[in-house]
């Protein structure tokens, strides 16, 4: 271990922490070690970032048979042979209060292909040297330790990081590694949990034995590390794991200045609503508000949901390049249904691909293309209901509600908020969905949605039971880490994001924002604390 005199350590290393060296002397010695005493092939590799240059010499490192300096903003690199220092001078300055990497590397006894002592600057060699000096044979051998920064006076002020000295000369395509990658974990290949990434905490919080470095889903078990659709979030923790596959999202929310707004690109331009009355109660848990729709024949109330193209652009109206969904998918509706015979949405119902979702004489129907896929299922006037149709295209096990369904079907999953429950049915046939002008509700004069909807979805993949769960109930408030309760493993995130007010939340805080006033401050606090559970 070094001793340290007036140095100190910051997180602001060129890689993590690093050695602070401020005006006054400051300085490390470490004592001697016979690894230290290199006389055969040597290479010195840090980063460095000064401060100001003080003094005429800056001293790195220095050793009885080695020495690593600047000179003015010049590197100097020294070897010693017969009791002499042989050296070499690069004609290149290194800057103040920016990070530089720097190498020396000298092979004298055969291995390299000349003895020079060679200076590369941020992974290559300098082209220019005032001096290059050369040395055949082993350096004078001694007993001794190393000192970093001052020695008799040669000051160096400012951060140093990843210093590193190697009993061997270095090839110029390994320096070029050191400057690009740094210098590796530290932990042998055979120990390491993460060894494609520089990782010397090797911590892992979830102690599945792959490192938080490069767990793809760092907080749930997942050995595996499967990762479905390649987005670099594992299946693990993919909440919904629909999430990563959901196409389009509108939460027709006035009360958050939403309303106008599509979720996944964020357009808030490519909606066009026509009558409808904004601002009803929420159907779904977000506490936000809902549409709702009415007879206004000739107008027509209805939302022109716009156009996801071909390569996943949203766009206004109905655009002729759209997307179409052909395998697995799943779209679902939060609704309040009147009376008559309604649409809710669909696209271009009557052509190819084409869709829409609607009740009629009470029963809840999927059109595909002008093939009528009949449901069992039989919603009330009046009630709230949260409709999730999910289309498989081989015989799965996975589908919602009872289970599996052989070839190329679709089910009907229907949740009844009041009553807390599921019922299903199961479609005879199923196909493809264009997301061609989409319209919530319909400008249809004969289906007029009467009602109020909220929340659509469209998703490229079918949702699984648990994951249509999740969509229908209300989130504990405080839960910000989806544990079904508020502990002290929320306590100590809501702690990290208490700042108080006049300061904007920071990313992941928005779960303990309980006011909504764009802050973390003491009434957020009384609300935490109302719902704690332990």
């Amino acid at each position: 271990m070094g001793t340290l005199n007036l140095v100190g350590w910051t997180g602001s290393g060129y890689r993590g922490s690093a050695l602070d060296f401020p005006a006054g002397g400051s300085s490390v010695f470490v004592p001697a070690s016979t690894d230290f005493d290199i006389t055969e092939h040597l290479t010195i590799s840090l980063w460095v970032n000064p401060s100001a240059f003080p003094v005429g010499v800056h001293r790195f490192l220095s050793r009885a048979n080695y020495t690593f300096r600047l000179i003015g903003q010049e590197p100097h690199f020294y070897v010693k042979q017969g009791g002499v220092f042989t050296h070499a001078r690069a004609n290149v300055l290194v800057n103040a209060n920016e990070w530089t990497h720097l190498a020396a590397v000298w092979d004298g006894t055969g291995m390299g292909d000349d003895e020079l002592l060679h200076i590369y600057v941020n992974g290559i060699e300098v082209v220019d040297y005032q001096n290059q000096g050369e040395v055949s044979g082993s350096l004078d051998s001694f007993s001794a330790g190393i000192s970093l920064g001052n020695n008799g006076g040669e000051h160096y002020e400012g951060l140093m990081d990843e210093l590193a000295i190697f009993n061997r000369a270095l090839s110029p395509e390994q320096v070029l590694t050191l400057f690009t990658d740094g210098l590796g974990a530290g932990v042998g290949a055979d120990c390491d949990n993460c060894p494609a990434v520089r990782d010397p905490s090797q911590a892992d919080g979830d102690s599945d034995d792959v490192g938080d470095a490069c767990d793809n889903c760092p907080d749930t078990p997942n050995e595996d590390q499967v990762d479905t659709n390649g987005d670099g979030l594992g299946d693990a923790c993919t909440f919904p794991p629909a999430d990563a596959h959901l196409w389009l999202h509108w939460k027709l929310d006035e009360s958050i200045g939403r309303n106008y707004k599509e979720e996944v690109s964020g357009l808030s331009n490519a909606v066009e609503i026509a009558p409808v009355t904004e601002g009803q109660p929420g159907l779904a848990p977000d506490g936000g508000t809902a549409f709702g729709f009415t007879e206004t024949d000739p107008d027509y109330s209805y939302v022109d949901a716009g156009t996801l193209q071909s390569d996943g652009t949203y766009v206004a109206g109905s655009d002729p390049d759209y997307k179409v969904l052909d395998a697995n998918w799943t779209i679902a509706i939060w609704f309040n249904w009147a009376s008559g015979a309604n649409t809710m949405w669909g696209s271009d119902w009557a052509s190819g691909d084409g869709w829409s979702t609607r009740i009629n004489e009470g029963q809840l129907i999927h059109d595909f293309g002008n093939r009528v896929g009949n449901s069992e299922l039989m919603p009330q006037g009046g009630r709230d209901y949260f409709l999730a149709i999910a289309r498989r295209t081989n015989d799965a096990t996975d589908l919602p509600g009872t289970g599996e369904v052989s070839g190329d079907r679709h089910v009907f999953a229907l949740y009844d908020k009041a009553e807390d429950t599921w019922s299903y049915s199961y479609g005879t046939h199923s196909s493809n969905i264009r997301l061609q002008g989409i319209e919530i509700g319909t400008f249809n004069a004969n289906r007029e949605w009467v009602g109020t909807l909220d929340d659509p979805r469209i998703y490229g993949i079918v949702l699984t039971q648990t994951d249509l769960d999740a969509l229908v109930l209300a989130p504990i408030p405080g839960d910000c880490d989806d544990d079904d309760d508020v502990d002290l493993a929320d306590y100590a995130d809501f702690e990290a994001c208490l700042y108080g007010p006049g300061r904007e939340l920071d990313a992941g805080c928005e779960c303990f924002d309980f006011d909504n006033d764009n802050d973390v401050d003491l009434d957020d606090f009384a609300a935490f604390q109302a719902s704690f559970t332990g």
